[in-house]
């Protein structure tokens, strides 16, 4: 196909007709600092930088379901509400899907603009309970490598695709 866009001088995506738009909004990805305040100097590091979106993941996030949501809410109060926050629950910690809805009630509050990877990458029918149980989005499916597991996600998670444009 390379040679296709030499002999038309076009990018493959373009013959391919997958341009959908000129410009992508990028975010930051970052893990979880252990202390409020070192989430709110994160936060504003990264909105120095001119990002308008932070996702915090992992670190110790997990650990006590107190300390998450006073991470989370510092992150929030940081951003300010024109910002998007994404949070990365990390799914290293074993939750049931009754966890995991706790966990997305409990940072609800602060508007994440969704929730990823809560359960286990093959736990595609508890995804499909939290997804239909909270209003948040729910993000997963960066484990996934073969056609097969993308149709699990979508036929039986019947996860939602989100998009930061």
């Amino acid at each position: 196909m390379g040679h296709h866009g030499k002999f038309y001088q076009q990018p493959i995506h373009i013959l391919l007709g997958g341009k959908w738009r000129d410009r992508v909004r990028a975010y930051a990805s970052t893990l979880f600092r252990p202390t409020p305040q070192a989430m709110r100097e994160a936060a504003q590091r990264y909105l120095d930088e001119g990002f308008t979106a932070i996702k915090f993941g992992w670190g110790v996030f997990g650990k006590d379901p107190a300390e998450d949501t006073l991470l989370v809410e510092a992150a929030r109060e940081q951003m300010g509400s024109a910002n998007d926050l994404l949070v990365d629950t990390g799914w290293f910690v074993e939750r049931t899907p009754k966890q995991a809805i706790q966990v997305v009630r409990s940072l609800e509050p602060f508007r994440p603009f969704f929730i990823e990877e809560l359960l286990h990458p093959e736990d595609y029918d508890g995804y499909r309970q939290v997804s239909e149980a909270v209003d948040t989005l729910i993000a997963c499916g960066e484990q996934e490598s073969t056609e097969w597991g993308f149709r699990e996600l979508i036929e039986r998670a019947r996860w939602t695709c989100c998009s930061l444009t």
